[in-house]
């Protein structure tokens, strides 16, 4: 996320047992100290201020937005593990400073669905749409789907919600317009995807801590649903 100064307000009406003000301060210290023996001398923080708030909130939106996306996981398994795999990466310290949902499609197998991810660290909140990394035969179809009719309007419409609530497009990895594609095609921009996926940043609302957090979060991820449905029409789920 980006570096914000912007740090959760205090509200009246906090509720205990909701995220809020002291996960941000929980991530805050682990930030400071991360390290094995300081995580174990604090785990009884961490599942009171962080995971069991984090595991209520994935239950409380379940019911906001399960009429909009009945077929998301809602459920204490899209929460990430805090733990950080460390064995290819240069960075050794054991722990994540941030938490994150990935609420995927269950009609997708499992690495090639779409969904709404989450996330928080004590700058704010990440929210984001879409695919991080299409399939080989993911992408194929994408290809062929946003340049031929009907689908590349449904399509131009569903960017264009994204694009008006405060959305960017990311997953844009290739320097040219694959060969045999029109580069004056309303939509070759994204010929130039590996995967998409619609992201925003924001500071904490004014809700965070508050029995309403979680429907102003369903709210905001609204303008998703039309991304998210035309991925489920228009792409394969699975290897064939």
């Amino acid at each position: 996320m980006k570096n914000r100064s912007t740090k959760p307000k205090s509200h009246s009406g906090k509720s205990a047992g909701l995220l809020g003000e002291p996960a941000v301060r929980f991530l805050r210290a682990l930030k400071r100290n991360n390290r094995r023996d300081w995580f174990d001398a604090h785990r009884d923080r961490y599942e009171v201020e962080l995971k069991k708030p984090a595991k209520r909130l994935a239950e409380d939106l379940r019911p906001l937005l399960s009429p909009h996306y009945p077929w998301l996981e809602f459920s204490n398994k899209a929460l990430f593990r805090i733990n950080r795999d460390t064995r290819f990466s240069d960075d050794k310290t054991p722990y994540k400073t941030w938490m994150g949902y990935w609420f995927r499609d269950r009609r997708f197998d499992k690495e090639w669905a779409s969904g709404l991810y989450l996330g928080l660290d004590p700058t704010g909140l990440a929210l984001g749409c879409g695919i991080w990394r299409f399939q080989s035969l993911q992408r194929s179809i994408f290809r062929e789907r946003i340049t031929q009719s009907p689908s590349e309007m449904s399509f131009v419409r569903a960017i264009d919600a994204l694009e008006q609530a405060g959305f960017e497009m990311k997953g844009r990895d290739l320097k040219r317009i694959p060969a045999g594609y029109d580069p004056d095609h309303v939509n070759a921009p994204f010929l130039r995807h590996n995967g998409l996926y619609a992201a925003k940043e924001i500071d904490f609302p004014k809700s965070f801590g508050t029995a309403r957090f979680a429907s102003d979060l369903a709210k905001l991820f609204k303008p998703c649903s039309e991304l998210l449905d035309w991925m489920a029409t228009q792409l394969p789920r699975k290897a064939m």
